[in-house]
């Protein structure tokens, strides 16, 4: 995984590195990426992994009024998306969520914005995603 050290600072890391599920929390200021390797779904799954996240943020206490922003779900080559509109603490917030099959393990990609900043945050978001590849580790040299 490549990102902009620049933009991106790790916020969090893998919480439990003895679990199956490998993750890191990026942040640029205005936006929060959690990148999790879920090995609990499959090629087939990927719809039900965004319903299921998006289901986890309804069970956040303090959110309401969770609904998917329209145009914003699909699905295509391995991966299904969604975006959810949901207010916290009386605050308008924008998630995107995305579950990519990388065969041995689904990576899903959790992106939480301000809904007044969302449309300048997608750019940031793509670069994120960008850096991400599969194979082995980097080691620096």
């Amino acid at each position: 995984m490549r990102y902009d050290s620049a933009v991106w600072t790790v916020d969090a890391e893998d919480r439990d590195p003895s679990d199956p599920y490998d993750e890191i929390h990026l942040s640029n200021g205005t936006s929060y990426v959690t990148i999790t390797g879920n090995p609990d779904y499959g090629a087939d799954q990927l719809r039900r992994c965004v319903d299921d996240y998006a289901a986890l943020r309804e069970q956040t206490e303090g959110v309401t009024a969770l609904d998917a922003v329209p145009g914003t779900r699909g699905q295509d080559d391995g991966r299904a998306f969604a975006a959810f509109s949901f207010s916290y603490q009386s605050e308008d917030y924008v998630d995107y969520i995305e579950c990519r099959d990388l065969g041995n393990v689904t990576l899903v990609v959790f992106h939480n914005v301000a809904a007044d900043a969302c449309q300048e945050e997608i750019a940031a978001r793509e670069d994120v995603l960008a850096g991400l590849t599969a194979g082995e580790p980097e080691t620096a040299d």
